[in-house]
C-alpha cells in the first residue's frame, strides 16, 4: 500500500511529537516539522523498493569421485601336461633393442611346441601388469623321461 508523503508525514509527526502545544512545536513550528518529517519518510521508505542483489558464480564443475579400487587377480600359470622326450634346442641369441622406457622389461625369447615340433618365439619389450613385478620367462624343465612347458609369468 503506497502511502502519500503528506500523510505519513503527519502520522510520524504526530507519533514523533504528541503535544503539539510543546514549546519546541512553537518555537520551530510546523514546517520544520514537516520538512522533518518528509526527510524522515524519505530516508525510511528509500530502501524498500531496491532489487535483492543476485549473485553468480560460474567455474568449472566439481571433478567426478575417484572410481572404486579394483583388485586384479591373475591366474596362475598354467603348466602344459604335454611331455616332450626330444629336448628343445639352445636358446637362440637374440638381438635386444633400444629399451622405450624406463618401466619396460625385457621378456626373452623361448622355444614352443607347435605342430610336433620346436618353434623359436623371440622376446620383446613389456611394461610390468603392476608394481614392481618380475618377469619369469617360460621355460622348460626336465622330468623323468622327457621335458615339460612352464609358461612365463609376472610375479
Amino acid at each position: 500500500m503506497k502511502m502519500k508523503p503528506k500523510a505519513a508525514v503527519a502520522v510520524l509527526s504526530a507519533e514523533l511529537i504528541p503535544n503539539m502545544k510543546s514549546p519546541a512545536f512553537k518555537k520551530f513550528g510546523s514546517r520544520t516539522h514537516l520538512l522533518f518529517g518528509t526527510f524522515l519518510v524519505a530516508g525510511l521508505f528509500s530502501g524498500c523498493a531496491s532489487e535483492p542483489r543476485t549473485v553468480v558464480v560460474s567455474g568449472p564443475p566439481p571433478p567426478p569421485p575417484p572410481p572404486p579400487p579394483v583388485e586384479v587377480v591373475e591366474p596362475a600359470p598354467a603348466v602344459s601336461a604335454e611331455v616332450v622326450v626330444e629336448a628343445p634346442p639352445p636358446p637362440v641369441r637374440e638381438v635386444i633393442t633400444v629399451r622405450p622406457s624406463r618401466r619396460h622389461v625385457w621378456v626373452g625369447g623361448y622355444w614352443a611346441r607347435r605342430g610336433g615340433r620346436y618353434v623359436w618365439v623371440g622376446g620383446h619389450w613389456a611394461l610390468p601388469p603392476h608394481g614392481r613385478t618380475v618377469y619369469v620367462g617360460p621355460h622348460w624343465e626336465h622330468r623323468g623321461g622327457g621335458y615339460i612347458y612352464i609358461e612365463g609369468t609376472w610375479r
